[in-house]
């Protein structure tokens, strides 16, 4: 079951294979992921997923293509194109990707290290659906946005 509505949500944490880190700290945590993969740690890619607030970017190991979810409990949506006026957002560059594992994981590693990137927007196919996630730095160092538009409630089923 897909939504067709917009969403955006505060950061709040990240998980990484059970392990949350605050808001704040959201830089370490896609590094934390991003090694963990690389490295083939099995703590993290055993689930191959990263939760940002609520929504789910998992790897399908057989395809190798991310996919995301939003979780159920999640519930702020936006049927326009507005967003909350008292978040100023990063001035920068965005950079897109497709969903394919290395194009996905290059793509958060660029996100993290070039200060000139302020969004990365990661586009998902599945099934004749598309959908998309994107991460938005804000003027503040620590704090991050998601947003996403299209993305399922539950788990896609495999390609």
């Amino acid at each position: 079951m897909f939504v067709a509505k917009k969403y955006l949500e505060t950061g709040n944490y990240v998980e990484v294979a059970g392990r949350i880190f605050q808001e704040s700290h959201w830089r370490e945590a896609i590094l934390y992921f991003l090694h963990g993969m690389w490295s083939a740690n099995p703590e993290v890619t055993n689930k191959s997923s990263i939760t940002f607030a609520g929504v789910t970017m998992r790897l399908d190991v057989g395809t190798k293509k991310y996919w995301c979810f939003v979780r159920p409990m999640m519930s702020t949506s936006l049927d326009s194109e507005s967003s909350n006026p008292q978040i100023e957002l990063h001035d920068g560059d965005t950079l897109e990707v497709r969903d394919d594992y290395n194009d996905v994981e290059m793509g958060m590693m660029r996100f993290v290290k070039n200060d000139d990137i302020g969004c990365l927007t990661i586009r998902f196919y599945y099934n004749g659906s598309e959908s998309s996630l994107s991460l938005h730095k804000t003027s503040k160092r620590g704090e991050y946005l998601t947003s996403g538009e299209n993305l399922g409630y539950l788990p896609p089923r495999r390609y």
